[in-house]
């Protein structure tokens, strides 16, 4: 099974569901200046008209052909060969921040104690059949996964 999340902009409400789920569903602790891992952002709208600001989430693709996986030197980051997810095991991560520089999406983060994060597709989830955190609470299926 290949997965990837996919958004759509058109239909995004802006109420950040999708990120207060993703805190939750990892323990996302802000106050220890841990990061969320998916980020909802906000814009003035130009292309649509009937909209005045619209929302963007943030997160990690799982990328058909992910440049943080080779930008890697320690092999941290792999594809899971059920799911298709970009996991990872920081626990040989180097700080050198290659992933970071190499995520198009701006989807790889490091915790207060320098390791190397992201998004795992609530790959366990997956595994079970259950959607992913995000998707499962977004009200107008702006952001899916398939």
């Amino acid at each position: 099974m290949k997965t990837r999340f996919q958004f759509k902009t058109e239909k995004c409400a802006v109420c950040f569901a999708c990120q207060t789920a993703c805190m939750d569903q990892n323990d996302t602790d802000l106050e220890k200046g841990e990061v969320p891992l998916r980020i909802v952002k906000t814009r003035e709208a130009k292309e649509y008209e009937n909209q005045r600001i619209y929302g963007i989430s943030i997160g990690c693709l799982h990328c058909e052909e992910p440049a943080c996986i080779q930008a890697c030197p320690s092999n941290c980051l792999f594809r899971d060969e059920d799911t298709g997810m970009v996991l990872f095991d920081s626990s040989d991560c180097i700080a050198c921040r290659g992933c970071l520089t190499a995520c198009p999406n701006d989807s790889v983060f490091f915790s207060p104690d320098r390791r190397m994060i992201k998004c795992d597709g609530c790959v366990e989830r997956v595994r079970r059949s259950l959607d992913p955190a995000c998707t499962r609470v977004c009200p107008t299926g702006a952001l899916t996964l398939g």
